[in-house]
């Protein structure tokens, strides 16, 4: 911890931002070790790197692609487009698609039941193609 003894000292030296003194007292030590221990872990333990959807090449333009498909199934259904797919299950479906490669255990709701007969077939033409 730099030379400090302690996480209260710690806090005391860059002016604690954004803590109350009171919640340092109480959790400080714990939350010290708990940097410490998490400092000595080995990098072959580190849990796998989070792979953000967004990061993913193209993102937005299949993302559009596909909200213009339920666009098109909302004016043909006369549902609103928020009913029939959310921007989450879209994205639940993009990471179904491009981490799970399309793991039939692992369907998203646009892959299932009505959502499927609706829109759910040409979502997965966009992704084709």
């Amino acid at each position: 911890m730099d030379g400090c003894t302690s996480w209260p000292e710690k806090a005391k030296t860059d002016g604690a931002r954004g803590h109350r003194p009171r919640a340092i007292r109480r959790h400080g030590e714990r939350i010290a070790a708990i940097v410490k221990r998490a400092q000595q872990t080995p990098e072959e333990d580190y849990p796998e790197k989070i792979e953000r959807l967004m990061d993913f090449p193209s993102y937005k333009q299949v993302f559009k692609k596909l909200k213009d498909e339920v666009k098109k199934a909302a004016q043909h259904s006369g549902l609103a487009t928020e009913f029939l797919a959310s921007k989450k299950q879209l994205n639940q479906y993009l990471s179904w698609v491009w981490k799970h490669q399309r793991d039939p255990a692992k369907l998203p709701d646009v892959m299932l039941g009505w959502r499927l007969e609706l829109f759910g077939r040409q979502l997965d033409q966009v992704m084709d193609v």
